[in-house]
């Protein structure tokens, strides 16, 4: 037995990219070790759908089974360097979490802001009567998102007032 779970993969970039990385359903080649793996087991043809594509951006959706694939998100970043990646993902547990990453090309490594949280699990949502449940209070962010959205509250309550 294991975790399954659900991710939406989110890519923004230009178009020249997004078509070759619509083409691979995201596979990246010539990588090693447990990105190796997570590409063999969740990217590609078989096992990803492309559900929506526009001129500059692709969302794709994929099942997984007991691995976070955070490392291979990052490995994508590398590749397609120009691009902004969403990934949103939610396990039958109700860990659910939005990871948003992009290169800092000068620098050469990854910006990433992460928000995590527990929801009820599949079970729960299934079976318990009590409906004012929507998640359990469990939250972490970085501190960089935390201070964005302390930024983004206090400009929105400065406009009503």
């Amino acid at each position: 037995m294991g975790i399954d779970g659900n991710q939406y993969i989110t890519v923004r970039g230009p178009k020249n990219i997004l078509d070759e990385m619509e083409n691979t359903k995201l596979k990246l080649e010539n990588i090693t070790g447990i990105c190796a793996e997570i590409a063999d087991a969740f990217f590609g043809s078989e096992n990803i759908d492309v559900r929506a594509r526009e001129k500059n951006f692709l969302v794709c959706h994929t099942h997984f089974r007991n691995r976070p694939i955070q490392e291979y998100i990052i490995e994508l970043l590398k590749k397609y360097h120009q691009c902004w990646i969403k990934y949103e993902y939610s396990t039958e547990d109700g860990y659910v979490g939005i990871w948003v990453g992009r290169m800092d090309t000068e620098r050469w490594e990854p910006v990433v802001s992460e928000v995590e949280w527990t929801e009820l699990s599949w079970d729960e949502m299934g079976n318990l009567e009590d409906f004012s449940l929507p998640i359990k209070v469990s939250m972490k962010a970085n501190p960089e998102c935390v201070e964005d959205m302390k930024v983004n509250k206090t400009s929105a309550d400065s406009k009503q007032t």
